[in-house]
């Protein structure tokens, strides 16, 4: 495995060396992990609207984490760590009609699941990692939902 760009934080100067094929992380929306926090504004588990990238369409989502760029281990060749810079992305999960599918489910049917998924965010999050499809988006395509919108699903965040 051939190692990638390197990425320099522009606050402590620290380098990591990102995997190949990696891209490029911005500056801008980048943290470091030693000497700054990933992207918030939202947290784990939190039930969020997320808008396709290709047709535009808001559906429904599962927060995890804020995506990490991808780095070589030096003590394991061939291995990769999420050790790098936070990207300015969240993974989010969403439902499909199968696994392997990238069809969306009904609107109708993605709020019935929604709407029974557990009230407490870390069994939600755990369940979503079994049943749903992972994908990462960055904050200016996740909406978290309105005040009116957490009461019909009973969510606190």
């Amino acid at each position: 495995m051939r190692d990638g760009p390197d990425w320099t934080c522009p606050n402590c100067q620290r380098s990591w060396t990102l995997a190949e094929g990696e891209p490029p992380v911005p500056a801008e929306a980048s943290r470091c992990p030693e000497c700054g926090e990933p992207p918030s504004g939202f947290s784990q588990g939190q039930v969020v609207w997320v808008t396709e990238l290709n047709t535009g369409r808001e559906r429904l989502g599962v927060l995890d984490d804020p995506v990490q760029a991808g780095c070589p281990d030096p003590e394991e060749p061939g291995l990769l760590r999420d050790c790098g810079p936070f990207t300015g992305e969240f993974m989010v999960f969403h439902l499909s009609h199968g696994y392997g599918s990238a069809d969306p489910v009904e609107p109708e049917a993605e709020r019935e699941v929604f709407a029974n998924l557990p009230l407490d965010s870390s069994r939600r999050l755990a369940l979503a990692h079994h049943f749903m499809t992972g994908f990462s988006a960055p904050p200016s395509r996740i909406r978290a939902l309105s005040s009116a919108e957490a009461a019909e699903f009973g969510y606190r965040g």
